[in-house]
């Protein structure tokens, strides 16, 4: 609570006149507050703080063990059941009919496994979604879930959900093909797999990174 109340501090409002062209100009389709955080470094005209990123090193092991327990990915399987990676290595099945099945605004996401299938990884890892409004945390996840082994199986399934080829990408990103290997010549996308003639990528990394 306290943490949102310092980004909305910080932030252009959502009720901001012209906010599309604002938005537009710095490269965002949406409202979102995580990237406009980032791009303002957190500065506000009421005082002199601001955002300031710091060396791995100089982390906290309390933080760095908390940071771990985030949301690194997440792969959608039948039955609306979803197998999450988390940083810290433990991979586990959640099913998303249970957890959700109290909450009316999953109505849609687990009535439909096409809109099941649009699932993503919020920014910074702290949870999944499905728009602003369909969340669940990283933490609900932790504990509504089941370890489990990953089979064979369940790779061939996140190859084909999970990851996208150039042209994917540049849909994606809403560029062109060459503009995407601009960035990848630039180390700013980093393809898991590189062919003569397309890259695989991720769709988390294009999910949590602004590429404009």
């Amino acid at each position: 609570m306290w943490s949102a109340k310092f980004v909305g501090q910080r932030i252009i409002p959502p009720d901001r006149q012209n906010l599309g062209s604002i938005l537009k100009e710095n490269g965002l389709k949406v409202y979102d507050e995580y990237r406009l955080l980032l791009l303002s470094d957190g500065q506000c005209a009421q005082d002199d703080l601001r955002l300031a990123r710091i060396r791995e090193d100089q982390v906290s092991t309390e933080i760095k063990n908390r940071l771990n327990k985030k949301v690194l990915d997440v792969m959608t399987l039948d039955g609306f059941r979803i197998l999450v990676f988390f940083k810290d290595g433990k991979n586990s099945f959640a099913d998303i009919k249970k957890i959700c099945k109290d909450d009316p605004l999953f109505g849609n996401v687990t009535g439909n496994i096409e809109n099941f299938r649009n699932i993503k990884v919020s920014p910074g890892g702290h949870g999944i979604e499905w728009g602003e409004e369909r969340f669940i945390s990283a933490e609900t996840l932790r504990k509504c879930s089941d370890n489990s082994e990953i089979t064979y199986e369940d790779i061939i399934c996140f190859i084909k959900t999970r990851m996208t080829d150039t042209a994917e990408t540049a849909q994606m990103l809403n560029c062109s093909r060459q503009y995407v290997n601009q960035l990848t010549d630039k180390g700013r996308l980093s393809p898991v797999r590189s062919t003569p003639g397309s890259n695989l990528y991720l769709k988390s990394a294009l999910e949590s990174e602004s590429y404009s």
